[in-house]
């Protein structure tokens, strides 16, 4: 895979420290012009994003911060926009939804805090910190879903420096270590595994998810692993096992929970690594099991797909790219049309897929 994105490697995650440097990096987006019109409208947030940061650190009066702070949700509107807009090939990618839900999260908070204790309030409640650790974890699932588009479209070997490095680690310890030269995403894991197999890995921060929706979506299952213990960027982990009902449940966690058994393990501070990164990261464990209601993985992946591509809107409008008449289809199923797809149990979306199976 061909990434842009600086790693570093003690951590797996990227070395971008600054939201100076996150516009540099998402201003060179080439993979096409969809990906191009993305980098820089998400640089552009950026950068507005740092002269608030800077500002607040100098004062924190209404009648310095708040222009700016209407300024940013302009800009907001005028990138979700474009975001909500983007074809098919960004909206299959499970980090497309994520990305739509951290954007409306971040301006309903920022609309909360132009809002707080009124205009009379000389002095917002908001820190630079607390506004920069937001913005950092909302740009960063936009950082996912663009580094992922591009990689999909410029796929290259691994890097000669990497393999040698894993051979030295190889001829240390004889018979230790197998190193496969390959692409991850299109290896045959079958081939490789007898008998299943318990994975434990601290995935590299930009390619996790769709290495464990290619394992979640094998046709024959059980799978040919009987364990995942796997670390991610905390925000990923919490989607694995969000609730329905709740801010991060997404197609993430439909597709994990309907065919196993998903725990959060504990969280891996900041401070565990050197240098410390921007993020969190979280250790989840995920155990196979036969699904409540069968269904083809694939016709799941399409409704949630449709409903949470469009989740805030009812399932009657959010389900007709699937079904043609989605409210006498979610009748026949006794689920209300003017649900939300957040708002629906794991089951429900089974029982919709078995239609279409």
């Amino acid at each position: 895979m061909n990434s842009r994105l600086s790693i570093d490697r003690s951590t797996l995650l990227p070395s971008i420290q600054t939201f100076g440097e996150l516009s540099n990096f998402l201003r060179g987006s080439v993979a096409d012009e969809d990906c191009r019109q993305f980098g820089e409208s998400m640089g552009t947030l950026a950068t507005h994003i740092e002269a608030i940061v800077a500002s607040l650190r100098l004062s924190r009066a209404r009648a310095d911060a708040a222009p700016l702070l209407m300024d940013l949700l302009t800009v907001l509107r005028g990138h979700r926009a474009l975001v909500v807009a983007m074809g098919p090939a960004w909206r299959g990618l499970y980090e497309y939804a994520a990305y739509l839900q951290a954007l409306n999260n971040f301006r309903v908070l920022i609309g909360q805090w132009l809002l707080d204790g009124g205009s009379r309030r000389e002095v917002l409640g908001l820190t630079a910190e607390d506004f920069e650790l937001v913005a950092w974890r909302t740009l960063g699932e936009g950082m996912l879903l663009i580094d992922m588009y591009e990689q999909l479209a410029t796929r290259s070997a691994p890097e000669e420096s990497a393999m040698a490095a894993l051979e030295e680690v190889q001829a240390a310890y004889p018979g230790k270590l197998q190193v496969i030269s390959g692409d991850a995403l299109a290896m045959d894991w079958r081939q490789l595994v007898s008998g299943p197999a318990k994975i434990v890995s601290n995935l590299p921060y930009n390619v996790g998810t769709p290495l464990l929706t290619g394992w979640l979506t094998e046709g024959d299952w059980p799978p040919w692993f009987a364990s995942l213990t796997l670390m991610f960027q905390k925000e990923v982990a919490e989607r694995i096992v969000a609730k329905h009902g709740t801010d991060h449940f997404g197609r993430l966690s439909v597709l994990c929970q309907w065919r196993c058994n998903t725990t959060k393990l504990f969280d891996v501070h900041r401070s565990a690594f050197t240098p410390p990164p921007k993020v969190t990261s979280s250790v989840v464990q995920l155990v196979p099991k036969t699904p409540d209601i069968t269904c083809d993985v694939k016709a799941l992946e399409r409704v949630t797909a449709a409903a949470f591509g469009q989740r805030r809107k009812m399932l009657r409008q959010s389900l007709k790219s699937v079904f043609p008449e989605p409210e006498a289809v979610l009748e026949r199923l006794d689920i209300s049309s003017t649900r939300r797809a957040e708002e629906l149990p794991i089951n429900d979306f089974a029982r919709l897929a078995q239609l279409i199976s």
